[in-house]
Formats: C-alpha cells, sequence, structure tokens
C-alpha cells in the first residue's frame, strides 16, 4: 500500500505525547528539629512555650424534669411510652373492633336495652344478638283452596244443574288451547260467539261473521269459526273472564263439548228451543292462574247486546242491538 504525497491536509498528524510531570518526593522535616516538630502539631513556634492548658470545669448536673400529667382525652401524645389513665367505659355510638387487652368475664350475661323509637346508632362487631332481617319487598300472594271439583287428564264430565263448576289445574290452564264447540246433528248450524275482559279490564267480542280473532289480531287470545271457539292458554295471565253465547234464534240442540290439552272432555246438553237473538252457554273466570269453568244453562235469552249487559260487559260500543263496535 502507497501513501499518497500530492494531499498533504490529508496527512495523519499524531498529537506527540506529552510526559507527565515529574513530582517530588514530599518534602520531609528533618527529625528532631522544631520546625518538624512545630509543622506536625507537636510543638508551638519556635521562641515560645507551650501554654498551660486550663483545667476542665465539672459537667453542670442536668435539672430534673417533672412528670408528665396524663394526656387529655381528645389530644395526640407522641411522647413514650407512659402509663395512662383507664380507658373510659364504651358508649352506644362507639365502632367496637375489639382490643389487645382482655376484659373481665361478666358474671352475668344481659340484653341491651333498645334504643328510643327502635333504631340504634351503635355498630357493634364482637356478637351479641343480630338484628332482624328487613322485610322483602316482595310479598308472595297467598294461595287459597275455592274447594271446587275438578277434572283429571282424559276423564269425561256432563256437567249439569246440580254439578256445573269445573276447576282446572295450574297445568290444564296453561298448556295448549281451550276448545269450545258444539256437537250438533246432521245439517244443524250454530254460530258461537266470545266476549272477554283481559287483565288491565279492557272488555271486546269477537264473533264469527264480523271479527273471527281477537282483541289484537296480532296476538289472538281467541279465535272463533265453523269448528266454535278456540282460547290460547298460553296468555292465561292476560284474561280476566270469559263468556261463551250463542248467536242464533234458535237452539237446534246437541251438545256443547269443552275440551283442554290433555284430553280431559266436559260436555253441556244444549236444549232445542228459540231464542230472541243470543243465549249464554259457559262461563270462564281465571283465578290465581287456574280456569274455572260454568256451565250456565240460562233460560234467559234477549239480543245479544242484553246478553253481554246481563253478565257484566257493559263497556262495549254497538251499531244496533245484534251488533257490537268492533
Amino acid at each position: 500500500m502507497t501513501t499518497r504525497t500530492d494531499l498533504p491536509y490529508l496527512r495523519r498528524r499524531v498529537r506527540p505525547a506529552t510526559a507527565p510531570p515529574a513530582t517530588a518526593p514530599p518534602a520531609t522535616a528533618p527529625a528532631g528539629t522544631a520546625v518538624a516538630d512545630f509543622l506536625s502539631g507537636r510543638s508551638v513556634r519556635p521562641g515560645r512555650q507551650n501554654p498551660a492548658r486550663p483545667p476542665t470545669p465539672a459537667p453542670t448536673p442536668e435539672p430534673t424534669r417533672p412528670a408528665a400529667a396524663p394526656p387529655a382525652v381528645g389530644s395526640l401524645d407522641l411522647g413514650g411510652p407512659a402509663e395512662s389513665a383507664p380507658a373510659p367505659a364504651r358508649s352506644g355510638t362507639s365502632l367496637d373492633l375489639g382490643s389487645e387487652q382482655p376484659a373481665a368475664p361478666p358474671t352475668s350475661r344481659s340484653v341491651p336495652a333498645p334504643a328510643p323509637g327502635g333504631a340504634s346508632t351503635s355498630l357493634d362487631l364482637s356478637g351479641g344478638a343480630s338484628a332482624a332481617a328487613p322485610a322483602s319487598r316482595h310479598v308472595r300472594e297467598q294461595s287459597y283452596d275455592l274447594r271446587l271439583p275438578t277434572i283429571t287428564e282424559h276423564e269425561r264430565r256432563v256437567l249439569s244443574a246440580t254439578d256445573r263448576v269445573v276447576h282446572l289445574t295450574r297445568m290444564q290452564s296453561a298448556v295448549g288451547r281451550l276448545r269450545i264447540e258444539p256437537a250438533l246433528g246432521a245439517g244443524e248450524h250454530l254460530d258461537l260467539g266470545c266476549v272477554l275482559e283481559t287483565a288491565d279490564r279492557q272488555e271486546s267480542i269477537v264473533l264469527g261473521t264480523l271479527n273471527r280473532q281477537g282483541p289484537d289480531p296480532r296476538r289472538p287470545m281467541v279465535r272463533c269459526g265453523g269448528q266454535g271457539v278456540e282460547i290460547d292458554l298460553r296468555r292465561i295471565h292476560s284474561l280476566s273472564r270469559v263468556l261463551v253465547v250463542a248467536v242464533t234464534p234458535r237452539l237446534p240442540g246437541g251438545t256443547l263439548v269443552v275440551t283442554t290439552y290433555g284430553g280431559s272432555r266436559m260436555e253441556i246438553t244444549l236444549p232445542a228451543t228459540a231464542t230472541l237473538g243470543a243465549q249464554a252457554l259457559l262461563t270462564a273466570y281465571v283465578v290465581q292462574g287456574r280456569l274455572v269453568l260454568r256451565a250456565e244453562l240460562d233460560p234467559f235469552s234477549g239480543t245479544l247486546q242484553q246478553v253481554c249487559g246481563a253478565y257484566g260487559y257493559t263497556d262495549l260500543t254497538w251499531r244496533d242491538p245484534a251488533t257490537p263496535l268492533v
């Protein structure tokens, strides 16, 4: 490798090393001379003698501190451990979490007297009688037995003037549909209608000749048609009572058959007689989530408006005595 000589400014400059300055050994004073003794502190300046030191005075005794008074209640004592006065008795408004010193065992267990008005302002975590649990804001409805006859699954029963009421169970009242349909002779026809009142006290009527389902067509509770009346029991808690009527100038006889989802069957014998336009056949009431069915067997007949009013449905509006406004 060759070194270029045409670029002198690119030459490497090396700073010459400088030798560290020589340190002379520390001069030591000649031993035994007066100057050496002065510099080392062993003597005073030459020509003077060591002055006589004054005698050291005796230490003054420290005054005795008076005994500290016991700290006042509520003071903050940062001094040393001192014997303090006995702790005051616990008040009724204190928060007692226990102490290091064990308390003397009581001779007899006593129950503290309640505060005036039945309220207590103390929070005692050391034990004792526990406070009474607060009452729940949810009040359970008291159930009661109506002592009415019931019907079992797949049982068939004829309702008469002496045995006209059946109390369905909760299962029979809440599952499937309750079907009410007439069983008639050949060539006979019977139009059924259903008047109902919901749990919010709204009355409505469903007829096979006007509106086949209701009260809300989007979510109907009741359907009426050529096969009779169907009540949706899944919405039983939204229902209060039901009236099934025959809308006809003449009852053709036959039997009104009521069937549950479980196969229980109730039969009501229909008379063959003329009417004034309508006649009540069956009523149903919801009592604590259970249906109570009753065969009316009522000889009273009248216009549809009169029959509905006789059974308490007075909030309905009418076009004429035979046609409701729906």
